[in-house]
């Protein structure tokens, strides 16, 4: 029989081991509500790949969250029903290390004014008053002064270079180039799709061009009106967007998370801004000629005017968008951690 003294140690080497395990936990908190849309969460997703097996990693989930979406992703989640009992599944990772993708100021403060957490890190577009550990703001030309450090050991980490793509670089070029997506997300904006499928009816009926559509509102009885409708895929999510993405001839869509992801695979894109927080990225993008307007595409409808539009817009993208510079950003940044 164990001595009393034994008990002790042996529930004290527990204790402490327990302690560890949970330490090395990293626990991602995307915004994952039925109004979020996927962008929070396919964000986080792609930074957790560049973790490796360094952290045990979590994810809190939105339990209205789309289920197909995580049946795809080989990762580790906790669903939530509401705010309390986020808060409550939250305070059980207490001396984590916590990844915050949210746009809700609530949260933002709860991961702030708690002081149980081992480290803290936030991703931001936007100007707030965060005290984590790590911010990151990966917007296309974005400072780190744009951001104000709220004491000495805050780090701030600025700039496209830390947007988190990970790809097999020499694929990109191997694959035909006979698709041209329209990629809204959770835009609601039917008459828009409907314009941009009437000139593409007009200029693409007759070529092996595939038209695809992410819109997770769309109907799909509204693509009848178009005579090419068989070369008309639709999707409210795409789980393979990497293979669309590499054979992709050109895109139109908002300027959200997936304009950064197309940037990368040199995709050009007629862009619109959707959204007030879109507004920095239209803004950017359009001053270094990295996106045409989406009036470029309605006023040319002319197949060889496009083209050429196109190709001048690439050289520009291979010149400012390069995923091996921000594979060694993001690595070196996640290695100080």
């Amino acid at each position: 029989m164990q001595s009393l003294y034994d008990q002790k140690k042996k529930y004290s080497y527990r204790k402490i081991y327990t302690k560890i395990i949970i330490m090395n936990t990293l626990v991602f908190l995307p915004d994952t509500n039925k109004n979020a849309g996927i962008g929070h969460f396919y964000r986080c997703f792609q930074y957790s790949k560049f973790l490796n097996n360094k952290f045990k990693i979590i994810f809190l989930i939105n339990n209205s969250f789309d289920k197909k979406i995580l049946l795809k992703k080989k990762i580790n989640y906790i669903f939530y029903q509401n705010y309390s009992s986020f808060k409550k599944k939250l305070y059980e990772f207490r001396n984590s290390i916590i990844f915050l993708d949210s746009y809700s100021d609530r949260r933002h403060k709860l991961i702030s004014n708690n002081k149980y957490f081992n480290k803290t890190i936030s991703v931001l577009d936007y100007k707030i008053k965060s005290s984590s550990n790590i911010l990151i703001d990966h917007t296309f030309l974005r400072k780190k002064n744009y951001h104000k450090v709220l004491y000495k050991n805050q780090k701030i980490f600025a700039g496209h270079n830390y947007f988190p793509i990970k790809s097999k670089i020499n694929e990109i070029n191997k694959f035909n180039k006979n698709i041209i997506l329209i990629d809204l997300g959770s835009v609601k904006n039917n008459l828009f799709i409907n314009k941009c499928l009437k000139i593409l009816n007009k200029l693409y009926n007759n070529c092996s061009i595939q038209i695809i559509i992410i819109n997770k509102y769309y109907p799909r009885k509204n693509l009848n009106k178009f005579f090419f409708k068989n070369k008309i895929k639709l999707f409210k999510y795409h789980p393979n967007i990497t293979d669309i993405y590499l054979k992709t001839f050109f895109s139109i869509g908002a300027c959200g998370i997936s304009l950064y992801e197309k940037c990368f695979f040199g995709i050009p894109t007629f862009a619109k801004s959707f959204a007030k927080n879109q507004d920095s990225n239209f803004k950017n993008f359009l001053k270094k000629n990295c996106i045409l307007e989406i009036e470029d595409f309605f006023e040319n409808n002319n197949k060889n005017k496009i083209f050429t539009m196109i190709n001048k817009l690439k050289i520009n993208l291979n010149k400012n968008f390069i995923i091996l510079k921000n594979k060694n950003k993001i690595s070196n940044m996640f290695n100080k951690i």
